[in-house]
């Protein structure tokens, strides 16, 4: 008798297979919900598709009986293309290359209907390219990232990367295991680790780790019992459903209630309630000291420092940086500055351009709560007299010389373009950190007891191309105190920040996007009151999408920390009306600002103007750069070279789009034998063969084989035959091809019996038929590039013949 094999578990869907599934989502949810709550910029909405597709892939492999390192590498390569297209957005520019495609196609079958001129296949290379440029884009900023590691920049996109990632690959390997392997445990480990060390790490609320257990826990009573069942059945032991119903309903009600415990438990937060009512207070410890040892002011003085220092470290969003405040503050004159440069060689002072724009920086702010800012300081050091703080100035820097008289009371704060270098009176500075070599780094502001103060100050110089071109490498004093942002950040925020930011190459063209966009929203000083407990970045980008500087200088800073560039929150004056009688600035109160610098390794703090009621910063560009159009020769002017003819551009796309292709058709064809043989495996003989029948059908189209409606399948297989042995009528082909007549008629026959006699091929049979097909499939694939190249050669043949027929005729009927 022949052996029988067993037919596959099919996908059904029991109560029990539910509920087992209904857990494992749940558990899938704890690791989201985990994840989430401590790395900021992961958004539910967009994690939990790329997980349940992780889940259905899983199954899918896992019922079709795949082995485990192939289930391995699928899972790696799929996974990471769809995260990376996720994570980045690249699903506009797969639809656009999607459209283009079938676009192209449609207009090709119709050409080749009405025999018109056929379609370009331009605009499908241009849509190509512009999807592996974004690719080549992300994938530089994956390895940016990976290049830094211990310490890699907080790139929101490639945090989300690498985390959606991981838990991708976390939820393929839970749901294999526990539907292949029946090991619900070992497959729930790599969401218990990676709930447990970032719980561990954060402080976070214990209760997902319990409700990851707890689900864990559920899982491995069911499997057990299905286990059990299936051991039974195998061994024809009788058994009550009762048992199978009472265990499931047990480890349900033992994970709900885990799931109720921890999370009621974990929505009583005291010290969130607290902290919402508590306002930011300076460190009671702050003291005032020298650095030098010499000695300080006496008390009075330094109490009054104190307290001015004690008004500037709380933030939030004063009134009072605003441009254009009214009438009342416009003609307010509030200081006279005098700028000049320092020739670096001679060392004579250089008055600057009296059209150009300065910053003129008071306080920088760190710690951005959800209403606005403050400062965490713990000592404040006196200096004396003209007393340095920097002694060294770079070539990328700029030494200013400036002068300032208070005409109104600015509380003592030190004005400066730049980083304050010197005063010429007893100041007072407060620092936030120390550098790993001991020297004082990171300051807040400076202060004097006077209304008049010449100093020194450095800025830096730059180009364009050379923040392009800086490293994200950044001190341990950046990171750690200007990359953070509250987790009460909306997602929406982190979504669009990475909508901005996916494409940006550099930390500089992030930063320029990021400004450029809020520069589209209209200024004003018109507005409703804001709500106590809304986040103000929300209520600015969501809500009244309108503002003044405040609302956009604050907005770039969360956005560009959310992006992975260390930013700050930056207040003081702006501009100033210069005198050409006296030669200084004239600074109005109308002229209070607030704007924010961004981290360069190299350069510093550089400076980016959010605000739309100002002018954009202009900063020098390459000196390489000309502006497109404006080329001239002899004094005349060159028409701009459109894009089409840029052959080098088009010729690296074409270059990009061939290699890629060939790349992810040999991937794609891969996949596709390897899973069309195992869905044969799976299959009954008779439907094996009458899928292969149907394919022979198709193949001999392709071939060129002419058949009639009526043949039957022993006529078929006998014109099959013939065909095939006069494709391979000689030469190394003959060889190649010589077994494909006989093994197509085997094919036939096998078919014919399993189609209509009482006693179809078995399993055997089936097997042998898979592997003669396999082998078919590429014999095939020969004839058909033979055919192909016989009739291109047939067409190019008689295309001379054509060409010259067309051109006689036209001669005739130009000569008339």
């Amino acid at each position: 008798m022949e052996a029988r094999i067993s037919s596959p578990n099919k996908l059904n869907l029991t109560w029990q297979n539910v509920t087992l599934l209904v857990l494992l989502f749940l558990l899938l949810q704890s690791m989201i919900v985990g994840v989430s709550e401590v790395i900021q910029g992961l958004e539910t909405s967009i994690v939990w598709p790329l997980i349940a597709e992780a889940v259905l892939l899983a199954w899918l492999l896992s019922h079709f009986r795949v082995k485990g390192w192939v289930t391995l590498i699928l899972s790696v390569v799929i996974g990471f293309g769809l995260v990376l297209s996720t994570i980045g957005a690249l699903w506009d520019e797969w639809g656009e290359l999607m459209r283009w495609i079938i676009y192209y196609f449609v207009s090709l079958f119709r050409a080749i209907l009405h025999d018109s001129t056929y379609p370009t296949s331009g605009p499908i290379l241009y849509a190509l390219g512009q999807l592996l440029e974004d690719v080549w884009i992300l994938l530089g900023r994956l390895w940016t990232w990976i290049r830094n590691i211990p310490q890699p920049n907080q790139d929101i996109f490639v945090t989300g990367l690498v985390w959606s990632f991981a838990m991708w690959f976390s939820a393929v390997w839970a749901t294999w295991f526990s539907q292949r392997r029946n090991q619900p445990f070992i497959g729930a480990i790599p969401v218990i680790v990676l709930v447990g060390t970032l719980r561990s790490y954060s402080h976070a609320s214990a209760s997902i780790m319990l409700t990851t257990l707890g689900a864990t826990l559920a899982l491995l009573v069911i499997v057990s019992q299905k286990t059990r069942e299936q051991d039974w059945n195998d061994k024809n032991v009788g058994f009550s459903h009762v048992i199978q119903r009472n265990s499931t309903w047990a480890a349900v009600l033992l994970s709900v209630t885990l799931v109720l415990s921890a999370e009621i438990i974990s929505s009583i937060d005291l010290d969130d309630i607290i902290n919402r009512f508590r306002e930011p207070e300076l460190s009671s410890e702050t003291t005032i000291d020298n650095e030098s040892g010499v000695g300080v002011s006496e008390s009075g003085e330094i109490q009054g420092v104190i307290s001015e220092f004690r008004d500037s470290v709380t933030g939030g969003l004063p009134n009072n940086n605003l441009i254009g405040s009214g009438p009342e503050l416009s003609d307010q004159v509030v200081m006279y500055v005098q700028l000049e440069e320092v020739d670096p060689v001679s060392g004579d002072y250089i008055p600057v351009a009296s059209d150009s724009t300065h910053y003129f920086r008071s306080l920088n702010y760190e710690n951005y709560t959800y209403k606005g800012w403050n400062s965490i300081v713990d000592k404040v050091y006196g200096y004396n007299e003209s007393q340095p703080l920097k002694t060294k100035y770079t070539t990328n820097q700029q030494l200013y010389h400036i002068v300032v008289e208070y005409l109104e009371n600015l509380g003592g704060i030190i004005h400066a373009v730049g980083e304050l270098a010197s005063v010429d009176t007893n100041y007072y500075v407060a620092w936030r950190e120390r550098d790993k070599n001991g020297d004082l780094v990171d300051m807040f502001g400076a202060w004097i007891n006077d209304s008049h103060y010449r100093a020194f100050s450095i800025a830096p110089i730059y180009e364009e191309s050379e923040l392009r071109e800086s490293e994200p490498t950044y001190p341990d004093w950046v990171l750690d105190r200007y990359l953070q942002f509250p987790g009460s950040v909306p997602d929406r925020v982190l979504s669009l920040t990475r909508e901005l930011t996916f494409s940006q190459p550099t930390p500089y063209d992030k930063a320029v996007a990021i400004e450029r966009y809020l520069r589209s929203f209209p200024y004003t000083l018109d507005l409703p009151p804001k709500p106590v407990d809304v986040d103000i970045v929300d209520y600015f980008l969501f809500e009244i999408k309108k503002g003044y500087c405040d609302y956009y200088a604050t907005s770039m800073v969360v956005m560009a920390r959310a992006a992975g560039l260390p930013a700050r929150f930056v207040s003081g004056y702006i501009g100033g009306t210069y005198d050409e009688e006296t030669g200084v600035f004239v600074i109005t109160a109308d002229l209070a600002h607030s704007w924010v610098e961004i981290y360069f390794p190299e350069y510093g703090w550089i400076p980016f103007e959010p605000t739309s009621g100002r002018p954009s910063i202009e900063r020098q560009y390459d000196r390489e750069e000309i502006p497109f159009g404006e080329i001239t020769i002899d004094d005349q002017e060159v028409e701009p070279v459109e894009e089409s003819e840029t052959t080098g551009l088009y010729s690296a796309i074409v270059k990009q789009v061939i290699q890629y292709t060939f790349i992810l058709s040999v991937v794609g064809i891969t996949i596709w034998l390897f899973v069309d043989t195992r869905i044969m495996r799976r299959q009954t003989p008779v439907k094996v063969f009458a899928k292969i029948y149907h394919r022979l059908e198709r193949v001999s189209r392709r071939l060129g084989l002419e058949t009639l409606e009526t043949f039957t399948p022993y006529e078929f297989s006998s014109a099959f035959q013939r065909h095939m042995t006069h494709i391979a009528r000689n030469g190394k082909t003959k060889e190649l091809l010589q077994s494909a007549p006989k093994e197509i008629e085997w094919l036939i026959e096998q078919s014919i019996l399993a189609a209509y006699s009482p006693d179809p091929p078995g399993v055997i049979a089936r097997y042998r038929a898979i592997k003669t097909w396999e082998k078919l499939r590429w014999q095939f694939f020969l004839a058909v590039l033979i055919v192909r190249y016989a009739s291109i050669k047939k067409w190019l043949g008689n295309l001379i013949p054509r060409m010259r027929n067309k051109v006689v005729i036209q001669k005739r009927f130009e000569e008339g």
